[in-house]
């Protein structure tokens, strides 16, 4: 059973450009080998996902404050995480690169 971090600009069936992530994620989320997903996510909107799935807003009220809310959620997740998932790339791989072991 994997515990997956999936990390999105948006969660939000609203979205023009990122509704699609709402399936993506509740696609995973029901998959048999999923225990559980965590998505770390800049904002938040209309959404309705399987109780595999939690969704935790990262954004800050400035980007350094955004950037300590994103280290903090995956410090929290790191021990028990066993994939990441970034979808639309972003600077989330630079900043998951100092973790890589």
């Amino acid at each position: 059973m994997a515990r997956i971090i999936f990390i999105t600009q948006a969660v939000d069936t609203h979205d023009p450009a990122l509704a699609t992530a709402v399936d993506w994620i509740a696609e995973f989320a029901q998959h048999p080998s999923i225990q559980h997903m965590t998505v770390l996510a800049l904002r938040a909107g209309t959404y309705t996902l399987p109780p595999a799935a939690d969704v935790v807003v990262i954004r800050g009220r400035t980007r350094l404050g955004t950037l300590i809310n994103f280290y903090r959620e995956v410090f929290k997740r790191l021990r028990a995480a066993d994939y990441f998932f970034i979808h639309m790339g972003g600077v989330y791989p630079l900043l998951l690169l100092p973790l890589k072991i």
